[in-house]
């Protein structure tokens, strides 16, 4: 006798694997999504509506670790009930054949890997965009949080923190540009230098804190204070101004005293990294070809423009003292900075580039023109200052609003006024920051591609050995190398992702056939542990592709294969019987 085509049953199968495949991805979402959601909470960096909000972009992302098992789950349970109620027995001896009976398991599975390649490429990319944004693109929030719990905020790579006792949010003033206004209780502002030292502390029982958004921002030059300018690099950032009442503060190897600037300015920057699994396939595609469009190559390349930046900058100073024996810097204050000595050593010290003395064995001289009006109640002064060795250099990253160099003097001997009456005394160490030269050359080196810094580099580094340059010429081509990598691995992840969901259905659905006196759990388990197993080679392959390049796709296919391998032979084996 012809036997038809089973329609209704595949049309009751496909019913039953939709209904429960529905069921279990919307648990196992739910819960994904909460868990990666209610850390954020517990740290104190998102409230209760900011956390749903969270968990809701999430659902989308936690499909792709959701819809392979409940996939799986959804066909062990279908055919193993069917199994269990000998519905499949009757199937057999009707003449329907197992690779019949498996056809609507099959199809579900090739439907979910075209929907999650579909979703991985376009949809997944812009939720976790927009989730990670609502954590990380509002710096204040961060402000308030880290401040809030007692912790301390570090800014400028560490090398400025941030303490309060407590943190209060008040309105802002009606027509004012700034978007928040905090309160600070008990205050307390340090700076480190490159040894981790503290080098300048400010204190204050109460502090205002204003923010502006990037384009609403004041001048900061404007505002410099006690801690200069506080500022670090990157764009999209949230300027914070923060107004010390009555504050306490000093330098090093100096007595504290009262604080007569009592305004601090500083930015926070945006904490959002552009990252491969934020982009579509066009757009990972287009990464490959411009590494810098993520932000961990662009970081590099910054920092490598910043030191050529530095370098070009030096040697107009250089230049300049080999011939007239000074150079003329400006200060964050507009005031002119004379510099006095007959040259700088090439090779650069851990504070900066060396500068030679006019006479042997005697003192750089550097003249700070016109002091700030209302030093000691009098006119504006000048100070001068003699040291035994001094350093002009970038010591941290320069600000992104130009090269901004640090003169670094030891053992130096500080008289004020013209006719040098006032003797400061003589201080172990002295750096006057936030330099600039008459000439800035970074906005050229900013608008480079990484292969023309990496070309300048060599170039510079063919006559004179320059080491740092070279390392940081070196982690830029490592950090490009690694981001393409990266880049490839997503792509190859999503692929393998997307063929997972296929297997992890069939081989499902034949265990729940092969298996079907066993109980409904030890059924799925065969099934789940080799599905687990796949995804682990998948997210471990991706890693080993970053890390190591092609090698890594073996890992990322191979669990994908063997459990494509497992589903085959249990079929052979359930056909043989």
């Amino acid at each position: 006798m012809r036997i038809t085509t089973p329609t209704t049953i595949w049309g009751f199968l496909l019913s039953q694997l939709l209904r429960m495949l529905t069921l279990t991805a919307a648990i196992l979402v739910a819960v994904l999504s909460f868990v990666g959601a209610v850390r954020m909470f517990a740290n104190g960096t998102l409230g209760v509506v900011e956390t749903i909000t969270l968990a809701g972009w999430l659902t989308i992302p936690m499909l792709q670790y959701a819809l392979p098992f409940a996939g799986g789950f959804a066909a062990t349970l279908t055919y193993h009930r069917m199994s269990q109620d000998n519905e499949l027995t009757a199937c057999y001896a009707g003449g329907i054949s197992h690779r019949t009976i498996l056809l609507p398991s099959a199809a579900l599975g090739l439907l979910m890997g075209l929907a999650m390649f579909a979703m991985a490429d376009q949809v997944m990319p812009r939720f976790l965009r927009a989730a990670q944004e609502m954590i990380t693109s509002d710096p204040s929030r961060l402000l308030a949080g880290r401040l809030g719990k007692g912790q301390s905020l570090a800014l400028d790579r560490g090398r400025k923190l941030l303490f309060a006792d407590d943190v209060s949010e008040v309105d802002p003033e009606p027509g004012g540009r700034a978007f928040k206004h905090l309160v600070l209780r008990g205050v307390v502002a340090l700076e480190l230098d490159d040894a981790g030292n503290i080098e300048r502390e400010v204190s204050s029982r109460l502090a205002d804190v204003w923010l502006y958004h990037e384009a609403d921002a004041p001048d900061l030059a404007t505002v410099s204070g006690p801690a200069e300018r506080w500022t670090s690099p990157g764009a999209g950032s949230t300027t914070a101004v923060m107004q010390l009442r009555n504050p306490v503060g000093g330098k090093t190897n100096l007595a504290l005293g009262t604080v007569e600037q009592t305004v601090v300015a500083y930015k926070l920057p945006s904490t959002f990294r552009d990252r491969a699994k934020y982009l579509s396939w066009t757009e990972l595609d287009r990464a490959w070809m411009n590494p810098q469009r993520l932000t961990a190559v662009d970081e590099q390349r910054v920092r490598l423009a910043q030191m050529l930046a530095e370098r070009t900058a030096v040697d107009g100073v250089r230049e300049e003292l080999r011939r007239v024996g000074r150079a003329t810097l400006i200060d964050s204050a507009g005031r002119p900075v004379v510099v006095r000595a007959s040259g700088i050593e090439f090779s650069p010290a851990a504070r900066g580039f060396a500068l030679v003395p006019s006479k042997a064995k005697g003192p750089v001289e550097v003249t700070v023109v016109g002091s700030l009006a209302g030093d000691a109640g009098d006119a504006p002064r000048t100070h001068s200052h003699r040291a035994l060795r001094a350093y002009l250099g970038q010591p941290s990253a320069a600000a992104g609003s130009g090269t901004s160099l640090t003169l670094t003097m030891e053992e130096v001997s500080t008289t004020t006024g013209t006719d040098n009456a006032d003797t400061a005394g003589v201080l172990t160490t002295l750096s006057l920051q936030g330099l600039r030269p008459s000439s800035d050359p970074l906005a050229g080196f900013l608008a480079a591609t990484p292969e023309s810094l990496q070309n300048q580099t060599a170039l510079r580094t063919a006559d004179r050995a320059d080491a740092p340059l070279t390392r940081q010429s070196s982690q830029l081509e490592r950090e490009i190398t690694s981001t393409r990598r990266e880049v490839r691995g997503k792509q190859h992840e999503r692929i393998a992702t997307s063929l997972s969901c296929v297997v992890m259905v069939v081989l499902g659905a034949v265990m729940g056939m092969r298996l079907g006196a066993a109980p409904p759990l030890m059924v799925y388990l065969w099934s789940f542990l080799p599905a687990l197993l796949a995804e682990v080679a998948i997210s471990g392959g991706q890693t080993m592709v970053v890390q190591h390049g092609a090698p890594g796709l073996l890992l990322l296919y191979g669990g994908v294969a063997l459990v494509a391998a497992l589903a085959l032979f249990h079929l052979r084996l359930l056909v043989r019987h």
